[in-house]
């Protein structure tokens, strides 16, 4: 049921409950997967939290190290790229939630307080029992999506694979008896790494799809004060208000980019690096068939994350700047000269500011930013298909 401003018992329902209430399952899962985050809890549960997430990232440290460490033999063109593949990989996954886990305890408290400010002045696009029932359906299939995916990487590169593979290192110089305990452990700790990556990618998609609907119900309120008015030019008390309700979800849409800031930055900086560094080792035929199984499968995860991630922004941004659509076609002969230096500022905000997430300021992801992956990551699986051949 969507709650429109007008309606003032909705909005009132609205402000009983908050924005980390919704959130609350997911948010927790990020905690069991490692992840410290910013709930309200005491502080012998906050305290258990914090260490839990100090020891989880330990392990990622020592499991980025262990390449160097341990690994031996790797003197062909081949190995170093795959060993090379499989460190980038885990840095880059290292920077997406290590990074993230500080941006989002400094500033989704502030956004969630922002957006529960804008929700009680303005209403909203989503009530609070849909958003709780899309992050439950979510994560209901992302806990069975992870756990099947994990039993199928388990039984490709885990069961019954050569110790001398890079990605087990230092499983040769462990004695046989322990292996399986190796493999298991390990195991387990990747599923809860993959696991808090994913839920992160799901908080993202969410709290995107809510900002997306509330540019939405603006485009709406456009073409309906408009189309209400008939031939009497709308007031301009109303004009403004949907100006400054705009204005309001670009505000939230900067925090909320303060929050995924290294989401998006690791998606750019680090991912694609990795993938066409992967391509490379892919081409190659010198590689071992588990260490192909394991690229491959390496390969899918950071993918999936560039393209989510990228095809999600871009919805944002596409969605924030479709208001210049709605603007463009009102009527403006029967406007005041008032209303219309409303409506002037109204469209120049749109047109010189491209709205949405960005990478650490330095551009905003659009529709360009599908051409210019695509392109880096063709021209690099080409280049590398001439020389493999």
């Amino acid at each position: 049921m969507s709650v429109s401003v007008n309606n003032p018992v909705a909005v009132e329902d609205i402000a009983n409950t908050d924005l980390e209430w919704c959130f609350k399952p997911l948010m927790t899962l990020l905690n069991f997967a490692g992840m410290h985050m910013p709930m309200k809890r005491r502080k012998a549960f906050n305290a258990l939290s914090i260490g839990y997430s100090v020891c989880f990232y330990v392990c990622l440290c020592l499991g980025n190290t262990r390449f160097f460490l341990f690994t031996r033999g790797t003197d062909t063109v081949g190995k170093w790229t795959t060993r090379l593949s499989y460190c980038g990989f885990q840095v880059t996954c290292a920077y997406f939630t290590f990074a993230t886990c500080f941006s989002i305890n400094r500033h989704l408290p502030k956004l969630f307080k922002e957006f529960d400010s804008f929700r009680k002045s303005y209403g909203s696009a989503t009530d609070n029992a849909k958003i709780r029932r899309i992050v439950k359906i979510l994560l209901g299939l992302l806990l069975c999506h992870s756990c099947i995916i994990q039993a199928f990487i388990y039984m490709t590169t885990f069961n019954n694979i050569n110790p001398k593979a890079i990605h087990l290192s230092p499983l040769g110089s462990i004695q046989e008896d322990y292996h399986l305990i190796f493999k298991i452990v390990y195991n387990v700790w990747l599923w809860l790494y993959i696991l808090q990556m994913t839920a992160i990618l799901t908080f993202f998609v969410i709290f995107t799809y809510c900002l997306s609907k509330e540019y939405s119900r603006t485009n709406f309120q456009i073409k309906h004060v408009f189309d209400k008015a008939g031939k009497d030019a709308p007031s301009t008390r109303e004009i403004d208000r949907i100006r400054r309700q705009f204005e309001d979800i670009c505000s939230l849409v900067e925090t909320a980019d303060e929050v995924f800031k290294h989401v998006i930055g690791s998606c750019y900086i680090a991912s694609v690096p990795v993938i066409c560094l992967m391509l490379y080792g892919l081409i190659h035929n010198d590689l071992m068939i588990e260490e192909n199984i394991m690229l491959i499968e390496s390969l899918v995860v950071v993918m999936t994350i560039v393209v989510v991630l990228t095809l999600t922004s871009v919805a944002l941004n596409f969605k924030a700047h479709s208001s210049l659509t709605c603007l463009l076609k009102v009527d403006l002969s029967r406007l005041p000269h008032k209303d219309l230096q409303i409506i002037t500022v109204f469209i120049t905000r749109i047109t010189t500011t491209n709205i949405g997430y960005t990478l650490y300021n330095l551009f905003t992801v659009d529709s360009s930013t599908i051409l210019m992956v695509r392109t880096v990551v063709v021209d690099v699986s080409l280049k590398c298909g001439v020389h493999g051949l």
